[in-house]
């Protein structure tokens, strides 16, 4: 099932404020990639506009990345899955569960 960058868009998390968007970008036929935009400052962006990668969405299904050019081959969810998913990441962290705080 081909997915339209409208489709994506309408079915992404909310985003709980305005200093974060994002960015939907079709990168062929069947893959799209799913941009999250940083609007506040950092200092070691020098000015310029810092975003990271939120997913990957092939066909109807819902991927984390592996980096900002692949993803991971397990999908997560399909897109009518995504709006309840978390709004940040959506890589699961792998090892000892206390390293990571995930509310």
């Amino acid at each position: 099932m081909k997915v339209s960058l409208k489709q994506v868009r309408d079915n992404l998390p909310a985003i709980p404020d305005d200093r974060y968007s994002y960015e939907v970008e079709r990168i062929s036929p069947m893959i799209i990639k799913v941009w999250l935009k940083h609007h506040h400052p950092y200092d070691y962006a020098c000015g310029k506009s810092v975003k990271t990668i939120y997913c990957f969405l092939k066909n109807d299904k819902v991927h984390a990345s592996k980096n900002k050019d692949k993803m991971q081959i397990k999908s997560l969810c399909t897109i009518d899955e995504l709006s309840h998913q978390q709004w940040h990441t959506l890589i699961k962290p792998s090892g000892p569960s206390n390293l990571w705080h995930l509310n």
